[in-house]
């Protein structure tokens, strides 16, 4: 008797499929929303005058975020509707590639087809305010502002990923309030490192010799912060949402 390997490519590559066709009707109608009210929005902006649009890099941001949390709340879906429970159990597929097929499609394909999709939307845009004679700034990938966007998608992906492994019911809903409890105590904590360590310095040691300063600075604190939010937390919520995934499974 042949043994069914435990990770296989096609598997997960049948699975993305699965999960594609179960979604890409409300991702559509959802991208189509977005880029309306984008719309609406500089319509809106050219009536009052304005005739350079700058913000681009902030609409992409926002619309990447909000919709990425909408995506990464229906991952896992058919635990939370009784009726598919059992065929999603029976699936000849790992948790680890049930797992994986989510990932790829909630943070990776959703990323690159919403980024498709904006640029598209930016050069009709660019096009249209052309004949209004408004000027559209394209908004780029390399900003930094963008940049720092992406890892914090990344990091609410993961959360909202996790929620939507964990909570059965409403689970964007049940995260955030889970993230609104968290956002509260971050700061509390934080006012009371403000208190602690009032200024740009954390700690000042001076030595024998007056002219010899040591300091902490902030940027180490946050660079420190940086590394453990945006490339450590992620993976341990994957991880989390793994054994979720095996949990549930059993």
């Amino acid at each position: 008797m042949t043994q069914i390997p435990v990770f296989s490519p096609k598997r997960i590559y049948l699975l993305i499929q699965k999960i594609y066709y179960e979604n890409y009707k409300a991702i559509g109608k959802g991208f189509l929303t977005l880029l309306g009210v984008f719309s609406i929005i500089l319509i809106f902006m050219y009536i009052s005058g304005k005739r350079v649009f700058i913000n681009q890099n902030n609409f992409y941001i926002f619309g990447l975020i909000f919709m990425g949390i909408n995506i990464a709340g229906k991952a896992f879906r058919d635990f939370r509707v009784k009726e598919k429970t059992i065929s999603y159990l029976s699936l000849p597929a790992s948790a680890l590639e049930k797992l994986l097929a989510e990932l790829i499609f909630t943070i990776v394909l959703f990323f690159i087809s919403y980024t498709i999709v904006f640029y598209i939307y930016q050069l009709i845009l660019i096009g249209v305010a052309g004949s209004f004679d408004v000027e559209v700034k394209m908004f780029s990938l390399q900003n930094e502002n963008v940049g720092t966007a992406l890892k914090a998608y990344v990091l609410i992906q993961s959360i909202f990923f996790l929620g939507a492994a964990t909570f059965r019911k409403k689970p964007r809903l049940s995260t955030g309030f889970f993230l609104f409890i968290l956002y509260i105590l971050l700061l509390i904590c934080l006012g009371i490192m403000a208190k602690i360590y009032p200024g740009d310095l954390i700690r000042t040691h001076i030595n024998a010799d007056p002219q010899y300063i040591v300091a902490i600075q902030m940027s180490d604190l946050v660079r420190t912060v940086n590394i453990f939010f945006f490339y450590i937390i992620p993976p341990v919520l994957w991880t989390a949402a793994y054994f979720k995934l095996r949990e549930k499974e059993v």
